[in-house]
Parts: structure tokens; sequence; C-alpha cells
């Protein structure tokens, strides 16, 4: 933990495992005596996820495959209990994924976006910008 305080706690160079590593996380909350500890936002800054193909084209992440063939066009949903445990926004800060790939070169695509959770409904929601090639999407 490298500051905590009243309203924002800041953690750096966060890994889990090789795939997944994070500069600076800040997790930005309220304390109230009537209602106790809430969570505002976490903010992820320098996110880097190496991502590779497999066998059979599948983007894989250390035994996770994407996509998880969701309805198209549905609105993306959380379980309840995690929803109440999350902050109402989520955003990331110079993000980068890496995609590995055998015989080809490696893929870089820069990622800012935000998340927002509406705890009520448990639905997700997600306003983000990718960069492949350096061309906003």
């Amino acid at each position: 933990m490298d500051k905590i305080g009243l309203s924002r706690a800041v953690v750096s160079d966060v890994s889990i495992g090789s795939a997944i590593s994070v500069s600076r996380v800040s997790f930005e909350y309220k304390l109230s005596y009537g209602s106790g500890f809430f969570l505002d936002r976490i903010i992820l800054a320098g996110l880097t996820i190496h991502a590779f193909f497999d066998e059979n084209h599948r983007l894989r992440l250390q035994g996770i495959e994407f996509p998880a063939g969701s309805a198209r066009g549905s609105a993306a949903m959380l379980n309840p209990g995690l929803a109440a445990l999350l902050p109402e926004k989520l955003v990331l800060q110079n993000a980068d994924i890496v995609i590995h790939s055998d015989g080809f070169d490696t893929l870089v695509i820069p990622v800012n976006g935000t998340f927002t959770i509406k705890k009520e409904t448990s639905q997700l929601g997600a306003k983000i910008f990718i960069y492949p090639f350096g061309e906003k999407i």
C-alpha cells in the first residue's frame, strides 16, 4: 500500500502471474458514520494484459476463453452479490492488451475506458476506446 487516506488508497506495481500487471491502482471511497464505507471508483492505470491465440484460434488468458458466448445485443449482467461489492465506476487509463501469436508479430492494443455498474439492476455499461495501429475506434 503506497498511500491510504480518508478518501483514497493507492497501490503500485500489482501483478497477477505473468499475464496481468497494473502500474497503479487507486481506490476512491467515502467514509461516513451512518452508512460506513462506500467504494466510488477504482482506477487501473497502466494495466497490461498478455493474451495469446490457442491452436483453435481462440483468445486465451491463463485458462479463460474469450468471447464467453453471450447473446448479441443483450445487456451485460453481473451476479447481484458481485455487483454489490464493486464500485459504481471502474476506469482504465493507459491500458495495453498484448496479443501473442506463434509465427506472427506481437500486437499491442492501447485501451482507455470507463465501466459503470448499476447496482440496483446488476447491469454493466461500458465506454471503451481502443487504438489498434494508432487509430481510435
